[in-house]
C-alpha cells in the first residue's frame, strides 16, 4: 500500500540506473535539498503521509519536513538531527521495522485516546449525577490511568525487539 519515490542528488544516469536495477517508477535525479523539501510537501498537500529516508546534508530539510523522517547508518550530522529515526545498520529492510514500529505505536496511542474519551463520558456524568460514591472517584481514574499506561508500554515493547538495529528518539532535537 505504499508508493515509492526515489529522489537523488546524483547524475540522471546513475539515478536511472538505480531506479530501474531496484524497480522503482518514481524515481528523479539531480535534485537538490529545496526540490526534495518540495517534493514532499507536494505529498503532503495530495493528502499523502510520507516517510524519507535520507543520509546526506541535502536530504536534511526533506528528514525535517516529512511526517516521519528516517536516517541510515553514516549519515551526515545534518541529517541525523533533522531525523526523529535512526537506523543503526545498514540493512535497507529495516525501514519496514520502523514502519511497523510507527504503526503498532499509532494504534496504541488511538486505544488510549478512545479509552479516555468514553471513560470521560461516562464517568464524569455519573460522578456528577452521584452515581459513583465521592470516594470511588479517585479510586477510578487511577485504575483509568493505570490501564492507559500498561496498554502504552506495549509501544516500548514492540520497540524493543528491533532497538539493536533502530533508534527512535522521541523528540527532533535529539
Amino acid at each position: 500500500g505504499h508508493t515509492l519515490h526515489m529522489w537523488s542528488g546524483d547524475a540522471r544516469h546513475r539515478g536511472s540506473r538505480v531506479s530501474q536495477a531496484l524497480g522503482i517508477p518514481n524515481a528523479r535525479a539531480k535534485m537538490g535539498p529545496v526540490e526534495k523539501a518540495a517534493g514532499v510537501a507536494e505529498l503532503e498537500l495530495t493528502g499523502h503521509r510520507v516517510a524519507f529516508i535520507g543520509d546526506g546534508i541535502n536530504d536534511a530539510p526533506a528528514l525535517a519536513r516529512a511526517h516521519l523522517g528516517i536516517a541510515v547508518m553514516g549519515a551526515s550530522d545534518v541529517a541525523l538531527a533533522a531525523a526523529p529515526v535512526l537506523i543503526r545498520s545498514g540493512e535497507m529492510g529495516r525501514i519496514a521495522d520502523v514502519l511497523s514500529i510507527a504503526s503498532h505505536t499509532r494504534r496504541i496511542v488511538r486505544q488510549n485516546l478512545l479509552w479516555a474519551v468514553v471513560y470521560n463520558t461516562l464517568a464524569v456524568p455519573l460522578a456528577v449525577a452521584g452515581f459513583i460514591a465521592p470516594v470511588m472517584a479517585p479510586l477510578a481514574m487511577v485504575l483509568s490511568s493505570l490501564s492507559v499506561s500498561l496498554n502504552s508500554l506495549r509501544a516500548g515493547s514492540q520497540r524493543d525487539r528491533h532497538r539493536h538495529h533502530t533508534v527512535v528518539r522521541t523528540a527532533r532535537s535529539g
